[in-house]
């Protein structure tokens, strides 16, 4: 069932132009940044966007005008993930699983609030991912804000569950934000 849900919001994501992207980052962008929690966080993590993600470039632009400091994922091997230190204009190599990160950029090992990718979110907070857990395992014992992005098609009613699922306190589309629950 995960399976054919992940394939099928894929296949939404895909058919967006960029142009459509770019307009409902920057709704979605709006909302993070009126939270609450983000305001008060210090120390956010963000990913680099792939594939037709919700576009977070403008986001850790104004996360970074604001004085906050920004970190992104660094998979290390299978499961393991940790948040690096990262700046608009650090050089960029493939990492793990083709996704962009910074080169020598330091371990960041307290975030405040991190901003989670996925394929698909409930109003319960859970998500389906792209099927390799980094992030659940990564998220299991942080004590920190967790919000997702998605577009408002990768929200549906309820996902199934699995017991090693980390829901997210947020979910945050271009229609506005669901709390979940608080930390």
């Amino acid at each position: 069932m995960k399976r054919s849900l992940r394939n099928e919001i894929l296949g939404k994501r895909k058919a967006q132009t960029r142009e459509e992207c770019e307009i409902k980052s920057r709704l979605i962008m709006h909302e993070l940044i009126e939270l609450p929690e983000f305001k008060k966080a210090k120390v956010v993590a963000f990913y680099l966007p792939v594939n037709g993600e919700v576009d977070t470039t403008e986001m850790i632009k104004w996360a970074h005008q604001e004085g906050k400091e920004v970190c992104v994922p660094v998979v290390h091997e299978e499961k393991r993930m940790c948040m690096v230190v990262y700046e608009p204009l650090d050089e960029l190599k493939w990492g793990k699983y083709e996704i962009p990160v910074p080169v020598g950029k330091p371990e960041r090992h307290h975030v405040d609030l991190i901003v989670v990718p996925g394929v698909v979110f409930d109003g319960r907070g859970h998500r389906i991912g792209m099927g390799k857990g980094c992030y659940d395992h990564y998220l299991k014992d942080k004590m920190c804000v967790n919000v997702g992005i998605c577009f408002g098609f990768q929200l549906i009613d309820r996902i199934p569950e699995e017991s090693h699922d980390v829901p997210v306190n947020i979910v945050v589309s271009e229609h506005g934000v669901v709390r979940i629950r608080k930390v």
